[in-house]
């Protein structure tokens, strides 16, 4: 499956609520795609490598962060691309085509637009990755502590850096992202879109169980 993108629509737009990230909490990811054997392993790269592009810029490692950096928007695109191929094994992939859940999904401006962010940060020089200092605030038992390290952020997306096939990513969807990943690293939004991205599909495997338990019963009963 390729990248979600917005199902054509009246306005051919990403039309969900685009509120600002406030928290985001160590809970990343629904237990969906532990039914999901594909998307699954592309979701642990992901986060496995953003760790690692995180880990690599709080040292003031800059080369090495951006090859991780690189490597973690790479797989997290794939999980899109392999999904597909875990539904159809799953015997549901004609419904999740045209289930609102995959629409919920097309549409969220955070897991849309960092696929794309990846396509620039691979195929050109717009989006190398930026090194800064940020002071955090990290809630313990003793209350806030302010702690200041190195991370890596995106660079600013502008409209001129997408192709025509991208006509579906708004100035205001774009204004948005750009917003948000000043303020959160890269590690931190790629967990955050890993998690957003599990919602819907957590809800459509919910909604479809029993079409699952019956292929699921089925195939066993064919190998005996």
């Amino acid at each position: 499956m390729d990248a979600p993108k917005a199902r054509a629509t009246e306005q051919g737009v990403i039309r969900n609520n685009m509120k600002d990230i406030e928290v985001i909490g160590n809970n990343y990811v629904q237990g969906s795609y532990q039914l999901l054997p594909e998307s699954a392993d592309r979701v642990r790269a992901a986060l496995h490598f953003a760790e690692l592009c995180e880990k690599e810029a709080n040292k003031n490692n800059e080369k090495t962060s951006r090859w991780y950096y690189r490597a973690s928007l790479s797989e997290y695109k794939s999980i899109f691309d392999v999904l597909k191929a875990d539904f159809k094994n799953m015997g549901i992939a004609p419904i999740w085509k045209q289930s609102e859940f995959k629409e919920t999904l097309s549409n969220n401006t955070l897991v849309t637009v960092l696929s794309k962010a990846r396509d620039l940060a691979i195929h050109s020089a717009s989006l190398k990755g930026n090194h800064k200092k940020k002071l955090w605030q990290y809630l313990g038992d003793s209350g806030e502590t302010p702690v200041e390290q190195n991370s890596i952020f995106f660079d600013e997306i502008k409209k001129d850096m997408l192709n025509d096939n991208a006509s579906y990513i708004t100035d205001k969807n774009i204004a948005w992202f750009n917003k948000q990943s000043s303020q959160w690293p890269v590690f931190l939004l790629v967990r955050e879109a890993i998690y957003q991205s599990s919602v819907p599909i957590a809800n459509f495997l919910t909604v479809n169980h029993k079409r699952i338990t019956m292929r699921s019963s089925g195939t066993r009963e064919k190998a005996s």
